[in-house]
């Protein structure tokens, strides 16, 4: 999203070095210092330095993402809230393509109050634009624009150099962020995964050993994931976990091209398998995965998750129409410029 936010400002005719771009950052700094040196990143754990960084800044921007949920918590709501807190009196606030879920709803008012703090947002869906404007009630501050996830934008240059599928040598991947869904559903795809006999990828998006994550499910189960030749392991389900640290922005998507068929529980692995042009379908962990899925006009398997439910989503998947992702760029870059953020 950072790289899409970069590149559609340079769509828009502004830049990094003429419009001083500042980044707070309170995990691996460093690496977003090497992937994005233009912009100047500032160490969120230091308070001094936030605080410095809030109350100097011309204008704050909240870039993409899902601000608007509450299904894995609600730490984005609190960051937001922090600098709303912290900013200057009559500093503008933009949130930039931002995304929301249904889920939500339950901090409905709590929402209401961020947006009443906003100057204008660009939704990255009309299924979040209708929610905020839902919630703003007839009101019509703060101005909502619809857009398209940043990811849009640079996906496309990323992916381009991707194998035809005939020449994958994965069959099929799954990307399973557990993190809403049940003990049972996670049981259910690993039975499921296990159970084929075929070469078959595991793809990290979320790379750190946290809890309902792809990662870590795959360190509780890879015993299962593999073949055993006398006294030695062998894995049929590989492990593509990029090492988000130190590896480049195409590095990051390259277990896409390796695959042919892609179920994906999570937003970006959906939005990166389908501009790679392999056969998608989403597992809707959440309302977000579900609008996607919509927007794509891809199948999506709804909780609970079983094996019968798989080996049926299975067949059904499908590359996204390559005219609808096109659509989806330009409605991104047009979601930033209805901003006004030359004006910022």
């Amino acid at each position: 999203m950072v790289s899409g936010f970069l590149e559609g400002l340079k769509a828009l005719g502004l830049n990094t070095e003429k419009h001083r771009v500042r980044a707070i950052c309170s995990h691996d700094r460093e690496s977003q210092m090497r992937r994005f040196p233009g912009i100047e990143w500032i160490d969120g754990r230091d308070a001094g330095l936030y605080k410095a960084a809030i109350e100097g800044a011309d204008a704050l921007l909240g870039i993409g993402g899902t601000i608007f949920q509450m299904a894995i918590g609600d730490w984005l709501l609190r960051d937001v809230e922090r600098a709303i807190a912290a900013r200057k009196a009559g500093t503008p606030f933009m949130l930039v393509n931002t995304g929301g879920e249904s889920e939500a709803g339950s901090a409905r008012e709590r929402c209401r109050g961020i947006m009443a703090q906003m100057k204008r947002i660009s939704t990255r869906d009309k299924f979040t634009y209708e929610l905020l404007e839902g919630w703003r009630n007839g009101d019509k501050a703060p101005e909502l624009i619809e857009g398209a996830d940043l990811a849009n934008i640079t996906l496309p240059n990323l992916c381009a150099t991707h194998r035809p599928l005939a020449e994958r040598p994965r069959e099929i991947a799954l990307i399973l962020g557990a993190d809403t869904l049940k003990p049972s559903d996670v049981r259910a795809a690993v039975d499921w995964v296990a159970s084929k006999d075929r070469c078959t990828a595991w793809i990290a998006c979320e790379v750190r050993n946290m809890k309902g994550c792809e990662y870590r499910i795959y360190l509780e189960n890879w015993f299962r994931f593999g073949n055993i030749f006398t006294r030695w392991w062998k894995p049929r389900i590989h492990l593509m976990r990029p090492k988000y640290h130190s590896c480049s922005m195409e590095e990051l998507v390259e277990p896409f091209s390796e695959c042919r068929t892609v179920l994906s529980s999570r937003y970006h692995g959906i939005l990166s398998a389908a501009w790679s042009g392999c056969r998608v379908a989403g597992i809707a962990r959440s309302s977000k995965v579900k609008w996607l899925c919509a927007q794509l006009d891809i199948p999506v398997l709804h909780p609970p998750v079983t094996p019968e439910g798989l080996d049926g989503l299975e067949p059904q998947a499908r590359p996204a129409n390559r005219a609808r992702l096109e659509s989806l760029r330009d409605l991104a870059v047009q979601g930033m410029k209805g901003l006004g953020l030359d004006e910022a």
